[in-house]
């Protein structure tokens, strides 16, 4: 069986964090060094989440109660939390369904004269191009920020980025993990300035939640061998419970409890010294093989069903999503051929306020409950990509 997903982190480098798990080093130190080579303090702030970057900005944004933020449809369910939190109305946009970039008339669909902020998600591992975006942003006066969550593809990209605040996650399922941790870009220097100041102000995320977590997908990374996936899937199953939702459940970066609580924390010197080491080690090799990868499985699967993005100008397939009525069949005949296929995600659709449901996104809406997500990632063989290309049936 070929897992969905597999943690992109080296065993080597987790020898690493479980040392320091146990000696972390100078925090600060460490925490300077990594934002002076992503572009300088005035540019970067480490953070432990992106939900911590995404919250520390707008609460210096101050936005009056009320105004509106657009948001891409397709997100994740604790970044609609934190903005309702600020007492602001997210607001969906559409996005193209071949580029899952938005158009002109989905933005302007979205606008209003409430609007103070657009949040464009980069989905699935697709770059959108920023210059309609930013055009307008300037047009209609409002904050642009983008979540790279999905995209990242490598050290260089922070420093090009247009938006005047971006968010990259390097938590435990993303590229070039660091089962943890985020950077917050902010072109601004002065907004920047009090953002570091008001996570000055938060405790410090305690060492040994950062060690429990690094076992937790260590053991996740030995289960996600062929072999030992298998297994577990028989265990789970003798167990009586579902192992699409298990698994799933497995990977959350965020467990229960308050948000707010978990989020506004600034990271341990453990999680501080796995990112420096990332920076410094990360091959970005791997995701030029993944790009790859991901292109000739969609030159093969293009004729035989519909999958988002096919038609982005970049895209680094950080995951490789499919649409079809027929999902739940298709993932359960793929199962059966040996591809953990699933349906099961952390997403969540955003839908728009109830006194105006024509601000609606019928592409992602329709997306969003038709996706399945299927396994690449760099290990799979060339046989097994064709075994699971002649696995689909046309129109499947």
């Amino acid at each position: 069986m070929w897992p969905r997903k597999t943690i992109d982190i080296a065993w080597a480098d987790l020898v690493y964090g479980a040392l320091r798990c146990l000696w972390p080093g100078d925090t600060d130190l460490q925490q300077r060094e990594i934002e002076q080579s992503l572009g300088g303090e005035d540019q970067v702030l480490t953070c432990l989440s992106v939900r911590t970057g995404f919250d520390l900005l707008l609460q210096s944004l101050r936005f009056p109660p009320g105004s509106e933020v657009m948001m891409s449809a397709i997100t994740i369910p604790d970044m609609i939390t934190i903005v309702k939190e600020h007492g602001l109305v997210p607001i969906p946009f559409d996005l193209d369904f071949d580029t899952l970039a938005p158009t002109q008339a989905d933005l302007q669909k979205a606008f209003s004269e409430k609007t103070r902020a657009i949040v464009i998600a980069h989905l699935f591992g697709v770059v959108i191009p920023m210059e309609q975006l930013v055009e307008f942003a300037k047009t209609h006066g409002i904050v642009l920020i983008e979540d790279c969550a999905q995209s990242f593809c490598g050290w260089d990209e922070i420093s090009k980025s247009e938006a005047d605040a971006s968010l990259y996650s390097f938590g435990p399922i993303k590229t070039a993990t660091s089962l943890g941790g985020a950077i917050l870009r902010v072109r601004d220097a002065s907004r920047l300035k009090s953002i570091r100041e008001l996570q000055s102000q938060y405790p410090q995320q305690k060492g040994r939640a950062y060690a429990v977590r690094f076992l937790k997908y260590s053991l996740m990374k030995a289960a996600s061998t062929r072999i030992a996936y298998r297994g577990i899937l028989w265990v789970i199953r003798i167990m009586g419970r579902d192992p699409d939702t298990t698994i799933n459940s497995f990977a959350k970066n965020f467990g229960k409890g308050n948000l707010f609580e978990r989020i506004r924390q600034r990271p341990c010197g453990a999680l501080i010294a796995m990112m420096k080491r990332r920076i410094r080690t990360y091959r970005k090799s791997r995701i030029a093989d993944r790009t790859q990868m991901g292109k000739e499985l969609g030159m093969r699967l293009q004729s035989r069903i519909a999958i988002p993005g096919i038609h982005a100008c970049h895209h680094s397939h950080w995951v490789f999503p499919v649409v079809t009525d027929a999902s739940h069949s298709l993932a359960s005949h793929l199962q059966r051929c040996g591809f953990d296929a699933t349906t099961k995600h952390n997403l969540s659709l955003l839908e728009p306020p109830l006194d105006d449901i024509e601000r609606d996104a019928p592409v992602l809406r329709n997306l969003f409950y038709n996706i399945l997500f299927l396994p690449i990632y760099p290990e799979l063989t060339p046989r097994a990509i064709q075994r699971l290309v002649d696995s689909i049936k046309p129109n499947a």
